[in-house]
């Protein structure tokens, strides 16, 4: 529990003597805002390195109430005289503080445990060292199935028909004279019709079976899309990561000779800032019928991730669909 205050201290200024604590409380306070201070110091700079703005305000909080902590320690017993400004900063915000842990004193020592895990998070989860896309979730994810998603899609851009405008045609055309076509009977025709639908639905590729961590889809672009070439599908990619996710940052872009594009990014959840790593390839794919676009998302720490990474992944689908329309 926290010391009596005591009440035989005479008021001074805005700190009534109902709230100045007794000299016995000083070793507490410095205790409590040391703590604090520890905390939201190294909160701080591990929430800078990973870009987690949620987390730097967090801490420079959790900082600011350690330092109000200290400096009801030196009202408690000024025992050495500091210049006057010097002693308005120190002094700032420590009655405050006083009544703050005095009514939510359990909340704030939660707040203090709440950063502890944060730093905890971001110490057991650091950065993995993958450089190139990976073959399966069971090579990386530390929970295969449970914190792992990969989806594949390929994406066929049609090509347009060439106009040719020979020499014969352009003469047929100047005289008006073209040659009539062969009646052919109306049973023969709906034959030829029917053989030549038939043949274009085989020419369509169509999904093959995979292992059941993979979704595979088939995209058909329209020639006048946003997706005529890798380069452009590495952007969309690009583009979605950082606009659709609040925390997150691509840690490796790279792409070879071939224009094969390798993304990494990390992603961090609001509250706790869990770190999910999206792994994606973008390269042509092995049958020559498209560009394939891979991507797989995983967990760091913990043992699933509630369908958070599957649900990421089905989102990126849809925005490559649209925006290949």
């Amino acid at each position: 529990m926290l010391p009596r205050l005591s009440s035989n201290t005479p008021k001074k200024g805005k700190y009534a003597a109902s709230t100045v604590p007794s000299s016995g409380s000083e070793c507490y306070w410095i205790t409590l805002g040391c703590v604090f201070i520890g905390l939201g110091a190294t909160h701080a700079v591990l929430s800078l390195l990973w870009r987690y703005w949620f987390g730097v305000a967090v801490a420079l909080s959790v900082a600011k109430t350690g330092m109000t902590a200290l400096s009801t320690a030196y009202m408690t017993n000024k025992s050495t005289s500091l210049p006057w400004m010097i002693d308005k900063i120190v002094s700032w915000g420590s009655h405050g503080i006083r009544k703050l842990f005095t009514v939510f004193r359990w909340p704030m020592f939660l707040v203090a445990v709440y950063v502890g895990a944060c730093i905890a998070i971001h110490v057991y989860s650091p950065d993995p060292g993958i450089h190139t896309f990976p073959s399966s979730c069971q090579e990386s994810a530390p929970s295969p199935y449970l914190g792992c998603n990969r989806i594949e899609a390929v994406i066929t851009i049609p090509r347009k028909k060439a106009t040719v405008d020979s020499s014969s045609t352009r003469e047929r055309r100047a005289t008006g004279g073209e040659k009539k076509r062969k009646e052919e009977p109306p049973g023969k025709i709906k034959e030829q019709n029917t053989r030549a639908l038939l043949g274009e639905a085989k020419k369509r590729p169509e999904p093959t079976k995979t292992p059941k961590d993979i979704e595979a889809e088939i995209i058909h672009a329209s020639p006048s899309s946003a997706c005529a070439s890798k380069d452009d599908i590495g952007q969309i990619a690009r583009e979605w990561v950082v606009q659709s996710h609040t925390f997150s940052t691509i840690l490796e872009d790279t792409a070879d000779e071939d224009g094969n594009t390798f993304i990494h990014a990390r992603i961090l959840s609001t509250v706790f800032g869990f770190a999910d790593d999206l792994f994606m390839s973008i390269q042509d794919a092995e049958d020559g019928s498209g560009i394939s676009v891979r991507a797989q998302g995983q967990l760091r720490l913990g043992v699933s991730d509630i369908g958070v990474n599957a649900r990421r992944n089905k989102k990126f689908l849809q925005h490559l669909q649209q925006a290949c329309m």
